[in-house]
């Protein structure tokens, strides 16, 4: 009897010291990646102090990333570095309660505080910027050269960095806090990890949208852009952080975009026109065209392909497969007319 309670105790304290608590794991994560804080990760992934040390490293590095080095010297790299170390460590965030949900996953609200220095500096930094580029235009009218574009860039970033920095000594501040849901689950492997909630479907499914390299690297640079100019400070009906903004900082409608693309094809049929004059031959102008032809021919050129319709439904988002069928039976029947038109030589009827 002894025996059975002495390895009945001891299972139960090995299956306590090996449970997976998923806000501990959250809060450990974001701890090593934030506060450099390694503890509590190593034990949650048994990892060893110099992998979990690469974890904030290799966060700080992404943020590094953003900035071009061929305008940043090695000792104005450093101090950005040391900035953004600083401020990373001093995130504001509060996990919330786990909740195990029905597929095994697990559901974790983050309550984030933002830090505003960005924000708040944009109008000192737009100022400091604007003295610099005119005293560059009075030295060079009084005969000065006029120096390197890289030079300037590099000026340019000291004066953001001395401004970033000299904010932050005087005490950050903090916007309102913003709530985001982070699911945690296991891999094939046996390892947890996180991802945010993605977007979702009118049915509720979770969507994940696949895209190119070209665009993933034109929305970092707009999301560049925005961190810039203090993010995006619209919201439209509780939606906000929109990462495509007007001048006025207002998202962009499908009515603004398909103003653009109208201006757009009419500077390039002009071109065409004098091009084709020039060539001696016909214009080929572009079609009028929006948004929506742009979607449609995208989802043309996949069937176009032949893939396969059930990733067709899932990349376009159809909810119905009767959808994409249209899109199928259109190139089929293109196709046979295309078919019949060389068959007689083929067949030689």
């Amino acid at each position: 009897m002894v025996a059975i309670i002495v390895a009945a105790t001891a299972t139960m304290i090995y299956c306590y010291i090996n449970r997976f608590d998923p806000q501990e794991y959250v809060q450990a994560f974001l701890d090593v990646s934030y506060k450099q804080k390694t503890e509590s990760y190593i034990k949650q992934t048994g990892i060893s102090e110099k992998e979990a040390k690469q974890v904030f490293e290799d966060n700080l590095a992404y943020t590094m990333e953003k900035f071009p080095e061929h305008v940043m010297t090695d000792e104005m790299k450093e101090e950005y570095r040391e900035l953004f170390a600083d401020l990373a460590k001093k995130t504001s965030y509060t996990v919330g309660e786990a909740t195990r949900e029905e597929n095994g996953t697990y559901q974790v609200v983050l309550t984030v505080k933002p830090i505003t220095l960005l924000k708040d500096t944009y109008a000192e930094f737009q100022e400091k910027a604007q003295e610099y580029a005119t005293k560059v235009s009075n030295d060079v009218m009084n005969g000065q050269a006029m120096p390197e574009e890289t030079q300037m860039q590099t000026e340019i970033y000291q004066i953001y960095y001395e401004v970033l920095s000299q904010a932050a000594e005087k005490g950050l501040k903090y916007g309102k806090p913003n709530k985001i849901v982070l699911h945690v689950e296991k891999d094939k492997e046996g390892k947890y990890k996180l991802y945010f909630e993605e977007t979702k479907t009118p049915a509720g499914d979770y969507r994940i949208i696949p895209m190119f390299d070209f665009v993933k690297n034109a929305i970092r640079d707009e999301l560049d852009i925005q961190e810039l100019l203090g993010g995006c400070k619209a919201n439209v009906d509780g939606h906000k952080d929109f990462v495509f903004t007007s001048r006025n900082g207002m998202p962009y409608t499908d009515q603004n975009l398909n103003l653009a693309i109208k201006r757009i094809c009419a500077a390039y049929n002009r071109e065409e026109e004098q091009t084709a004059r020039l060539e001696g031959r016909e214009s080929e102008p572009l079609n009028k065209f929006t948004c929506h032809v742009l979607r449609h021919s995208f989802c043309t050129r996949l069937c176009e392909n032949d893939v396969n319709m059930k990733l067709v439904q899932k990349i376009m988002g159809h909810s119905k497969i009767q959808t994409t069928m249209n899109y199928y039976a259109d190139i089929t029947r293109d196709k046979e007319l295309e078919l019949f038109k060389v068959l007689p030589e083929v067949i030689k009827i």
